[in-house]
């Protein structure tokens, strides 16, 4: 008779703060500190991890209220744990349960030898560029963090952050832009620039060409316009790039709805799907229409970053920006001792064989490093 799959007989959390040296410096919103969250599920000696963040400025707050129900996991094999998630959705915060996901995805290719691309039916294998981020008003700046992406190699693609000041922003593009002459520019205007309210999308378009006069590739999230005028927006731009990445936050309902016809690129954004599986299948509906996703970063530290780098190897991406901070993710660096991808000259591979998403950490590191743990 066949042995009994394993069941998880230990769910364990990791609170760990963040307090960034430049608070504001890969995020448009302020952020003085980050609580992070990890989980670990494991099966006899078998571990799975995931990651979110929970809160912002609030090193204090206590979180055994957000995450006691992980503990209804604990007995459950890993099979049966996705399917209890699942019917969690819309009760469980979105973030939770997309860092549950990954954990259970990273158990689950262990214990079976399968990679999670794998059992996501993802089939993307080719090494993909690092997003290198720069975010300052200074144009001088912008200049120095262009070339040390250029001295790292890691100039390809550059998220930059414009301001909705048309001189300022140009300055800043053809700071960068004389310091990687090659590389794809895409600006982060954080929909800075202007609204429907005082401004068409004809306006926001002549702006928009001006900054691409001074060396844009592509323009993110321009303005909060109605999805119907991005469509115009997008050819009024025309040969300036938009990348629509709050269209597919504003609504759950997007993975069924969203135009391809929108934008050039669509930026993913880790913990705003509430849902692996929904990211999963939306990047499928995009590419198969020619679309071209960017992942992006939202601040992870952990076992995030190198599960949404294989994700955006597994999707195809033309890019990925979540990667380790310094000095925020130095903890973690600390307690790895292997993952499931690598960076080489700018590229994230993803591993040969790996099982999982292939983390392996060291929980008394991690115990150490925590402001808080528990046992669920």
């Amino acid at each position: 008779m066949p042995s009994a799959p394993p069941t998880i007989g230990c769910v364990r959390v990791y609170k760990i703060n963040t307090f960034p040296k430049t608070p504001d410096a890969r995020s448009v919103h302020p952020r003085g500190s980050r609580q992070h969250l990890l989980i670990q599920l494991r099966c006899e000696s078998v571990s799975g991890w995931g990651e979110c963040m929970l809160s912002a400025n609030e090193p204090d707050a206590d979180i055994l209220g957000t995450v006691n129900c992980l503990g209804l996991l604990r007995g459950m094999t890993a099979s049966q744990a996705f399917a209890a998630v699942h019917s969690l959705y819309g009760m469980w915060r979105p973030q939770l349960i997309e860092a549950t996901e990954f954990a259970l995805l990273d158990l689950q290719g262990k214990l079976t030898g399968r990679s999670a691309a794998n059992m996501l039916v993802l089939e993307g294998r080719m090494p993909v560029p690092l997003l290198f981020s720069i975010h300052t008003r200074d144009p001088d700046e912008a200049r120095r963090r262009a070339i040390l992406a250029r001295s790292q190699k890691t100039a390809e693609y550059v998220k930059l952050r414009l301001f909705g000041d048309t001189d300022l922003d140009r300055a800043l593009i053809a700071a960068v832009r004389e310091e990687l002459p090659s590389a794809f520019i895409l600006g982060d205007a954080a929909e800075s620039y202007g609204s429907p309210l005082t401004n068409t999308y004809e306006k926001i378009g002549i702006r928009l060409l001006m900054l691409y006069s001074a060396g844009l590739n592509a323009c993110m999230d321009p303005a909060p316009l109605p999805l119907s005028e991005w469509r115009l927006l997008k050819e009024f731009a025309d040969p300036l790039k938009l990348c629509a990445g709050t269209p597919l936050r504003r609504d759950p309902r997007t993975i069924n709805t969203i135009d391809i016809r929108l934008a050039d690129y669509f930026y993913f954004r880790p913990e705003c799907f509430g849902s692996v599986y929904d990211a999963v299948f939306l990047a499928d509906r995009l590419s198969t229409q020619g679309a071209h996703i960017i992942v992006g970063d939202n601040a992870l530290i952990g076992p995030g970053c190198t599960e949404w780098q294989q994700l955006a190897i597994a999707f195809g991406a033309c890019c990925a920006e979540a990667s380790y901070k310094e000095g925020d993710s130095d903890f973690f660096l600390s307690a790895l001792r292997s993952s499931g991808s690598v960076m080489i000259n700018g590229y994230f591979h993803m591993i040969h064989n790996v099982r999982g998403f292939g983390l392996e950490l060291d929980e008394l590191a991690l115990s150490n490093a925590a402001s808080f743990t528990a046992e669920l």
